[in-house]
């Protein structure tokens, strides 16, 4: 039997490979050196061709002579609009938008939660929870919750007893 080795030899790469535009996206308010945006989204307008820039601001998209408008957009900054007539470097600075407000967050927790992580039933009580029916003793902070029982454990002294979940409580 005889074996054929066959060549094949490469076809130059630059049959397959596609322009690429290289550029730089820089902070406009930047008051010394210039400040790279990383991020930043970089595409061309009316196509899913499109790429974000690396934590320098450079970046590099593909490039066709029938891609016209190359938009950049990044968070607190105007979004911008550019015409690209030939492949070279561009270096574009963005202006912050300056209609920003401050933003509040807040947040409340309820009185008492089921744990959802936990493989065991657990329910966290906080203190608001505590405080809903709190009278005289620690008994009737818990008759608000579902999960403990309060019962009297004698009726001539009024000593109560706290069970939860099944498990008892010494007398108090």
């Amino acid at each position: 039997m005889k074996k054929y080795i066959l060549f094949i030899f490469l076809l130059p790469l630059s049959l397959f490979a596609q322009e690429q535009l290289e550029g730089r996206i820089e902070d406009a308010n930047a008051t010394q050196e210039p400040k790279g945006l990383g991020g930043a989204n970089v595409y061309w307008l009316d196509t899913s061709v499109g790429t974000v820039t690396d934590f320098e601001g450079n970046f590099t998209i593909p490039y066709d002579a029938s891609y016209k408008s190359l938009v950049i957009s990044y968070v607190g900054y105007q979004t911008d609009t550019i015409q690209v007539s030939e492949n070279k470097r561009i270096v574009y600075k963005l202006n912050a938008t300056s209609n920003l407000e401050e933003v509040t967050v807040s947040a409340r927790r309820k009185a008492s939660a089921r744990s959802y992580i936990s493989s065991q039933n657990v329910i966290n009580i906080s203190s608001a929870e505590l405080l809903k029916a709190a009278c005289c003793n620690l008994s009737e902070s818990f008759e608000t919750n579902p999960s403990i029982d309060v019962n009297f454990a004698d009726a001539i002294s009024g000593a109560r007893q706290i069970q939860m979940l099944g498990l008892k409580s010494r007398i108090f």
